[in-house]
């Protein structure tokens, strides 16, 4: 038997921007920038602070409107989320350095302000072992906004404005 694997169309992922809260307290926004990369907030939780922009990502159709968005950070972390936004959820499994679960402070703010910072402490490390984050995330806003806007994540999240990471619709 052969397999039929899902048709890679990804119009429903891309330009999709969703703030979403970790049954574990840890919330976030993120927009999927383009077929190969996404955007991201902390906004609660240890790396609250810390957003990204440009990340290059892996981004695909897993069929029944649900996708998977995967990347390997600048700090050694790696990061793979399974998405449904009808269903608004979103599953994440993250592993992350050593190094910053141990001291996540020089990772805050925005990372393409300090790369150099960030691949020094990686080579550093340690990377190993990786701490697992493995959790739920209900999606509580959710919009779609045009591909490479460079307006949906513009600025870090101690500079977004009362209220948004409490965002609903």
């Amino acid at each position: 038997m052969t397999a039929v694997y899902p048709v890679q169309d990804l119009s429903f992922l891309l330009g999709l921007h969703v703030i979403y809260e970790y049954d574990g307290g840890i919330a976030a926004d993120l927009y999927v920038r383009n077929e190969h990369s996404v955007d991201y907030r902390v906004l609660k939780g240890p790396l609250a602070g810390r957003w990204v922009t440009r990340q290059k990502a892996s981004v695909a159709s897993l069929g029944g409107g649900t996708g998977i968005l995967s990347w390997a950070e600048r700090t050694g972390s790696t990061v793979s989320m399974v998405i449904d936004p009808v269903g608004r959820w979103l599953y994440g499994s993250a592993f992350f350095a050593k190094w910053v679960d141990d001291n996540p402070g020089p990772t805050l703010g925005h990372q393409s302000d300090h790369l150099e910072g960030i691949r020094k402490l990686r080579n550093e490390g340690p990377v190993a072992p990786h701490s697992p984050l493995h959790q739920f995330a209900e999606i509580t806003f959710l919009e779609v906004c045009s591909t490479d806007n460079d307006e949906v994540i513009s600025c870090g999240p101690g500079e977004l404005p009362a209220g948004f990471a409490g965002l609903r619709n």
